[in-house]
């Protein structure tokens, strides 16, 4: 696709009205716009660019054009001082006094109080979200070593996101510019919104693993996205926002969606669908504590 867009001038726009509308042009030329060379689509390149190691084993994902311009342009990158010690050593923290995933894993948590099941559902997408983390900053920083730059995956806490919508453009970022680009885009964009939301997110759950679980995790995720799609267009409206209750209902969709993302999450990637099962019948049991 990005040969033949290169070949037809499709990628070609006006860089700087598009920097006007897209703050992440910012530090990156837009990926469809990095035209090159007809030569530059070889064989070898597509190689290098496929089995290309710090992102081939588990970094952020980078379009062939953006990867081939990088490599054609090296640059000095001034690596800024982060935090991913802290964050190992947070890793390192809650595995020896959280034992949250073991819980999970035995299905131990019969006779728990409604505030623990949450908290264990809760943990263990924390230990998830610090899992993936490290190991894709780790990789983004091997390639950043190496005059590769790219972006990075997890932009924000995954208990600050209070939209359904943009919980996956901060969660695993790359993927979700490369689905934009390579399925979303070319599947009609927003003229099929719900349709190609549904296409993308089975997609994603075949991409994974083939498994029932994953499916379900996909479907549930398609079908949360859709209240809050119809919310937004019915409430996010100019008239209503100077409305008194504007807040109240943005605070209540907020609540129900973080509610939504942790049992899709929880199905897809933690307890599967008996274990979220479990979990709500021993949540809300009467007998519970």
């Amino acid at each position: 696709m990005d040969r033949h867009w290169a070949l037809n001038g499709e990628g070609e726009l006006d860089y700087e009205k598009h920097c006007g509308k897209c703050s992440e042009c910012n530090d990156f030329q837009c990926q469809k716009a990095r035209i090159i060379k007809p030569t530059n689509y070889s064989l070898f390149n597509y190689l290098v660019y496929m089995l290309y190691a710090p992102l081939y084993l588990a970094g952020p994902i980078i379009s062939f054009n953006d990867f081939t311009n990088q490599m054609n342009s090296r640059k000095t990158i001034n690596i800024k001082t982060t935090i991913m010690i802290g964050i190992v050593l947070l890793m390192e923290l809650m595995m020896h006094n959280l034992y949250v995933v073991a819980i999970k894993n035995a299905k131990a948590f019969k006779g728990f109080s409604s505030l623990e099941i949450y908290c264990l559902g809760y943990f263990n997408l924390k230990f998830i979200w610090l899992k993936l983390m490290i190991i894709w900053r780790f990789f983004r920083m091997w390639a950043m070593y190496d005059d590769i730059e790219t972006t990075e995956n997890m932009t924000r806490c995954i208990t600050n996101q209070y939209s359904a919508q943009e919980f996956w453009k901060h969660w695993h970022s790359s993927y979700n510019k490369f689905l934009i680009r390579y399925l979303y885009v070319p599947l009609g964009g927003k003229q099929y919104k719900m349709l190609n939301t549904f296409c993308i997110f089975t997609f994603v759950a075949i991409w994974h693993d083939i498994n029932l679980q994953l499916l379900a995790w996909g479907w549930l995720i398609s079908v949360f996205i859709l209240p809050e799609i119809i919310g937004t267009r019915l409430f996010c409206t100019p008239r209503n926002k100077e409305k008194s209750w504007y807040l109240d209902v943005c605070a209540l969709g907020g609540v129900f969606n973080l509610l939504q993302m942790i049992t899709a999450n929880l199905v897809g990637f933690a307890v599967g669908i008996d274990g979220i099962i479990e979990m709500y019948h021993e949540m809300w049991n009467y007998e519970g504590k």
